[in-house]
């Protein structure tokens, strides 16, 4: 917020600068200086505003250099609007019961695409980090990446093969049984997606397995079979022969 602003303006740029609000942009504050982009809509004019230490207006200039300007007061309403709506909502959000923020954030998440994309942009590689998130939850996360036939193979090769050298084959197991059937119905969709390096990495820990669990793998290997999975890379037909 800046104080009393209005009184360094006439009433008529005061109202000019309201009509204006909306064609503001890029504001950038600071604890000592507010500066931002004003379009008349033929030119942009760049605003800087110099504040005391009260957050009163010290100093002020416009690219349309003709002292003091609606650019200027357009660029003070934008900014206490902006201060305003950022007080409201924190207040709003502080005050709000956890559990129905929370259905609202998965309905927000849920039904609305661009939600969706700023979601995974800002908060997937946080959880995919975060060792408290169940492996087999990030599994399902790993899958929502653009890049996952790269990113599933590194999971395969270091995390889910740390958790088979540390004598957890069965959980190995599980996690390989999950993604590998995700892998495969991905594959049968878009079937032009290079996965041979994610299936070179299930191979190399199948074997794995094959020593530790014979008995699931050839459970698993039978299951494959019957699915048809295994036509899709040859070494897996490899593995199938082993066993028979």
């Amino acid at each position: 917020m800046i104080f009393n602003w209005e009184e360094e303006f006439s009433e008529k740029l005061v109202l000019d600068g309201i009509d204006m609000e909306d064609d503001v942009s890029s504001i950038d504050r600071t604890i000592d200086h507010l500066s931002g982009c004003v379009s008349d809509g033929k030119n942009d004019y760049w605003v800087h505003i110099d504040l005391t230490d009260d957050f009163r207006i010290e100093s002020m200039e416009c690219d349309c250099n003709k002292g003091k300007c609606s650019h200027m007061t357009a660029l003070l309403h934008a900014n206490n609007f902006k201060f305003r709506k950022y007080i409201e909502y924190n207040l709003l959000i502080d005050n709000l019961d956890k559990d129905k923020l929370i259905k609202f954030l998965k309905d927000l998440v849920m039904y609305d695409d661009d939600c969706q994309d700023e979601f995974n942009d800002k908060f997937l590689c946080d959880i995919l980090k975060d060792k408290k998130v169940p492996m087999d939850e990030k599994v399902f996360f790993i899958f929502e990446y653009y890049d996952w036939p790269s990113i599933i193979t590194d999971f395969v090769k270091n995390d889910v093969t740390e958790l088979y050298n540390n004598g957890n084959y069965d959980e190995t197991f599980y996690l390989v049984s999950i993604m590998f059937k995700d892998v495969i119905d991905r594959h049968t969709y878009d079937n032009c997606t290079d996965l041979k390096e994610c299936y070179n990495a299930f191979v190399e820990l199948i074997r794995k397995l094959s020593k530790t669990r014979p008995d699931l793998i050839k459970k698993f290997m039978e299951d494959c079979k019957n699915h048809n999975y295994l036509n899709l890379y040859p070494p897996f037909w490899k593995i199938y022969v082993e066993f028979h």
